[in-house]
């Protein structure tokens, strides 16, 4: 079971200013990589394959929500996973 008293809005919402926060930092040292960001606890863990840094993330902090993001990446960020976008809706 997940651990979080967040909803996904305000999850969505402390991770976004975290990131702007911290965007010149993050962008300096770890371009092109993903962040998965504990919004809670103001932490973070890094790597270049996003499933390895949920992983690292969850050894650091347990299980819970994240946001995540691609540092540099115009793409919209996400909680957890994601499903593949498509042209169409399903």
């Amino acid at each position: 079971m997940l651990n979080s008293s967040l909803s996904l809005e305000e999850l969505t919402q402390l991770g976004s200013a975290f990131y702007v926060e911290n965007k010149d930092f993050l962008e300096k040292n770890f371009m092109g990589q993903f962040v998965v960001i504990d919004v809670e606890a103001k932490k973070y863990e890094v790597d270049f394959d996003r499933l390895i840094a949920i992983e690292k993330a969850k050894k650091s902090f347990g299980d819970r929500l994240f946001y995540i993001v691609q540092v540099g990446s115009v793409r919209k960020p996400n909680a957890n996973f994601s499903a593949k976008k498509y042209a169409w809706d399903f």
